[in-house]
């Protein structure tokens, strides 16, 4: 009857992948951030909240759900057994379960589009130092200030301009191929004449690059979402652990080639005249 009530032994239960926006206080603010974590068992989970001085974690809505109305406080989780792997978790501080399950939603979508933009200004700015986040430019009207189009976030540069996409969990490739006409689309209107004095034409004379990542992706996806990137020439990032940074390049494989050419040219010594001729025979 006990192992019916507590479930299957604790050597028997699998890792559990999840992350959790939890806040980290230092001398200047506070501010929230995403980690990582594989929880194995219930005693890793306990060491987790208090490592976090947390009560217990919340299930966050993802970003393509509509969010609920609050009717009743959130489920405050604590034990291994109601923690679900690949999902998102808000560290609840204690006395504020419901004010968090206002604002979760937002909060935790908002801090995942910060974090990926800010990793791929900072990628963008070692190639070209003048790349800046724009965020005034993420929501692109017409002529008439109707909107036209939105991205997560953009980060202009002096002869490119990026354009992301950030979502919680991969779900096919239309993600993908939405990003990538996004930014073609977004190219071609900011040299047409009836787009002159919109937020497109800022995009003018500039190559328009599509950034994608997905927060959640299953293993036996990942060569499939590596592969559409690489055929839409889609930049591709991802978290790992609780770094943000590229995921796929379509250029390094070209590039390694070429320096491995380089180096066998370079370490290769020249064989003397004669040792051609005698191997030739002449």
């Amino acid at each position: 009857m006990l192992l019916a009530k507590c479930g299957a032994s604790s050597d028997q239960q699998e890792p559990k992948y999840i992350q959790v926006q939890h806040c980290i206080v230092d001398k200047l603010s506070e501010h929230a951030t995403v980690s990582a974590f594989i929880i194995k068992d219930q005693q890793q989970l306990e060491d987790l909240l208090n490592r976090l001085n947390s009560s217990g974690l919340v299930k966050m809505a993802n970003e393509e759900e509509e969010p609920a109305a609050v009717t009743a406080l959130p489920v405050n989780v604590i034990d291994f057994n109601d923690l679900e792997g690949g999902q998102l978790y808000l560290a609840q501080e204690a006395s504020s379960i419901l004010y968090s399950a206002r604002r979760q939603p937002g909060s935790m979508v908002g801090a995942q589009k910060n974090e990926m933009t800010q990793a791929v200004e900072r990628d963008a700015q070692a190639e070209d130092p003048s790349c800046v986040v724009q965020p005034e430019l993420r929501k692109l009207t017409d002529s008439g200030g109707r909107d036209e189009m939105e991205v997560d976030g953009v980060i202009m540069c002096n002869d490119k301009a990026f354009a992301l996409s950030h979502k919680s969990t991969y779900s096919g490739g239309s993600m993908i191929t939405e990003i990538a006409n996004k930014a073609s689309t977004i190219q071609r209107k900011s040299a047409l004449p009836e787009y002159a004095g919109t937020p497109y034409e800022c995009f003018k004379g500039k190559e328009v690059v599509p950034v994608f990542m997905a927060e959640n992706v299953v293993p036996e996806k990942s060569d499939i979402v590596r592969n559409a990137c690489r055929v839409q020439r889609v930049r591709l990032y991802r978290r790992t652990g609780n770094t943000i940074g590229p995921w796929a390049s379509m250029k390094r494989p070209e590039r390694m080639a070429v320096a491995a050419r380089g180096t066998m040219r370079r370490v290769l010594p020249r064989a003397p005249m004669h040792s051609i001729l005698r191997v030739c025979g002449c």
